[in-house]
């Protein structure tokens, strides 16, 4: 099990990763044509989930950590 501190540059990346994507989902619903933004805001929210999941999962020093990253990455 890993320490926090080996991941914590990757935590902080990921929390601040999560907050941009929930303020962009957040920004594109005070678009005029709010419809059009759906793709993005759905993007967004995928975005911010999965980014806070693998900050979680790295405080927590889950065995999981790094396949989670890699999906974050991916996405």
């Amino acid at each position: 099990m890993a320490n926090y501190q080996t991941y914590h540059a990757c935590i902080e990346a990921c929390l601040r990763c999560a907050s941009i994507c929930n303020y962009c989902a957040s920004s594109c619903t005070q678009e005029e044509d709010v419809k059009m933004m759906a793709n993005c805001i759905r993007m967004d929210m995928e975005c911010a989930a999965i980014c806070f999941a693998a900050a979680q999962l790295m405080s927590l020093g889950s065995n999981k950590s790094k396949e989670m990253c890699r999906i974050c990455a991916d996405m």
